[in-house]
């Protein structure tokens, strides 16, 4: 559970929270300003400890979040690697090193050290460069092979 923070007064006082479809709430009510939601994600870094928090620069406020901060909704293949399109409309290079699965759905590492979850259409696309590679599978990206922890089901 977020803990309450005493910044009476200043804009970020209350409690956040980020459901696991990526949808933010402030003390119980959905966030649905697109900017004001926008502003709060590109504010959004992790500790060393993983505990995700909004900051200004000035003060902090921890962020309870349901599963993954950040959700990856598209993605392009470039020359020089893969571009995820995030959620709050900003991009990231994609890492193959960093996927890990969970319960099927793959996430990885976007922006400072946040985590993103693919979204269903951005696993699809995904896909595309997955092979079947005996009992395991493997990610093919600029004629690189990279190992995905994928178990068969």
């Amino acid at each position: 559970m977020t803990r309450p923070v005493d910044v009476t007064g200043h804009p970020l006082a209350g409690n956040f929270r980020i459901d696991k479809n990526g949808v933010w709430f402030h003390d119980d009510e959905e966030v649905t300003h697109e900017r004001t939601w926008k502003y709060l994600s590109g504010s959004l870094n992790v500790d060393d400890g993983g505990q995700v928090y909004l900051t200004d620069g000035k003060v902090r406020i921890d962020v309870e979040v349901e599963d993954a901060p950040l959700v990856v909704t598209a993605l392009r293949a470039t020359p020089d690697g893969v571009r995820l399109r995030l959620h709050d409309d900003t991009y990231a290079n994609l890492d193959p090193a960093t996927i890990a699965f969970k319960a099927n759905t793959p996430y990885c590492a976007a922006r400072n050290g946040l985590t993103a979850k693919f979204s269903t259409a951005a696993y699809m696309q995904l896909a595309e460069y997955i092979e079947e590679d005996g009992d395991a599978y493997t990610l093919v990206l600029g004629g690189k092979r990279y190992p995905l922890p994928i178990q068969r089901s």
